[in-house]
């Protein structure tokens, strides 16, 4: 299968930290799940966003097929403090030029569709920090994105809000069928959402294991109860440690 997303012998370092990344090679294919896992300070979230543009190699190459719409989510919601959640969903639009009922509607929607429908007129600060990620991936959505970068979006949030939320990401992806690249240090975190799981080493980081799921697409709370879970963690684990 022809790559979406292709990273060809690619290298990163900065002054401050060395070598990030060396000689890396990877392919995602359209429409695929995929996490990004490893330790803290590895450089995964370099990975991301050399994928997203938002870094660019020291050397190699990093292509993504066509022109596809990308979205980024951030480890901070990053919402704008004096806007609502709609009107902080509903930027992109407004900044691409849409025009407002329009930018309204969708607004709306993505916002229906991350579960906030009634927080629509409040402000950041009348959220909690699960609603604000909500508000960010509403965000993210609202363009429609062919691909969604997620550096580490819920790592700052109690469990059963990140459950909740990682719920919430599964069912976005089954119903879109868009890409997304997922970074997490959470091992299960990584076997519950993505369909194939991607493990780096420390600084610089290299690839040590590249794994597809065999836990299937529909997943709930009974999955993360399940052997076939526990055991999917537990080689993440044995590969990381």
């Amino acid at each position: 299968m022809h790559p979406l997303i292709s990273i060809r012998d690619v290298s990163k370092r900065f002054a401050a930290t060395g070598d990030i990344v060396t000689d890396l090679n990877l392919d995602i294919p359209r429409g695929q799940f995929v996490s990004l896992l490893g330790p803290s300070g590895c450089g995964k979230s370099t990975v991301l966003r050399l994928m997203a543009g938002l870094e660019l190699a020291d050397s190699g190459r990093v292509a993504i097929e066509g022109r596809p719409r990308l979205s980024f989510v951030f480890q901070d919601s990053l919402l704008l403090p004096w806007r609502s959640a709609l009107e902080n969903v509903r930027l992109p639009l407004e900044l691409a030029g849409e025009k407002p009922m329009v930018a309204d509607a969708r607004a709306r929607e993505s916002l229906s569709k991350v579960g906030l429908s009634g927080a629509c007129d409040n402000l950041p600060h009348q959220l909690s920090g699960g609603m604000k990620m909500r508000v960010s991936l509403a965000r993210a959505l609202v363009t429609m994105p062919e691909i969604l970068f997620l550096d580490e979006p819920f790592s700052a949030l109690d469990e059963l809000t990140r459950e909740s939320l990682q719920d919430n990401l599964r069912q976005l992806w089954l119903t879109s069928k868009m890409t997304v690249v997922f970074v997490t240090h959470s091992m299960s975190e990584a076997a519950f959402l993505a369909e194939r799981q991607v493990v780096f080493s420390t600084r610089p980081a290299s690839i040590i294991k590249d794994v597809v799921s065999k836990l299937g697409q529909n997943r709930d709370n009974q999955t993360r109860q399940s052997l076939d879970f526990t055991m999917e963690v537990r080689g993440l684990r044995e590969a990381l440690t």
